[in-house]
């Protein structure tokens, strides 16, 4: 499950961002 994975780690990194760049 490779694609999940990486969807996953995509998903996490991308609300990070969102989150520090409302901040």
């Amino acid at each position: 499950h490779f694609w999940v994975a990486m969807s996953m780690v995509f998903f996490v990194v991308a609300t990070i961002f969102m989150l520090l760049k409302l901040s």
